[in-house]
């Protein structure tokens, strides 16, 4: 399966969505992830993410600011996918440090690269 690429921009946050294999979706975002930005952000995912995707990448090494709005994001994607699909492949050190205050830290899964769910590597969190 060609990797397939969609992006948009919301407010101050730009997704990109990776297709990687038939199972499995990268989602990467560039820039500030706030209120404002998240309702239209998890729309465009919720909307676009294939049926057949059961597992989901997340690079945040882009993103310099967020709030709240970023673990709503990440725990709307938990419940459907399940904590065990639901990976970091890249985070910003402004994001590390959010999820290290709300104690979410030791929960995520943090991968060497972003491959299909069965093949993936944890690795120790580290901030970009």
């Amino acid at each position: 399966m060609p990797k397939t690429t969609q992006s948009e921009q919301f407010a101050s946050v730009k997704v990109i969505l990776i297709r990687l294999k038939p199972s499995t979706c990268q989602i990467k975002l560039l820039g500030e992830l706030d209120h404002i930005s998240y309702a239209p952000l998890y729309e465009f995912i919720q909307k676009n993410i294939l049926p057949e995707e059961n597992a989901v990448v997340l690079d945040m090494e882009g993103l310099a600011f967020m709030d709240s709005s970023g673990l709503q994001l990440f725990e709307g994607l938990m419940n459907r996918f399940g904590l065990q699909n639901v990976a970091i492949s890249s985070i910003s050190w402004e994001v590390y440090r959010i999820f290290e205050i709300t104690g979410l830290l030791d929960q995520l899964i943090f991968i060497e690269r972003p491959i299909d769910i069965g093949q993936w590597e944890v690795i120790e969190p580290k901030a970009a």
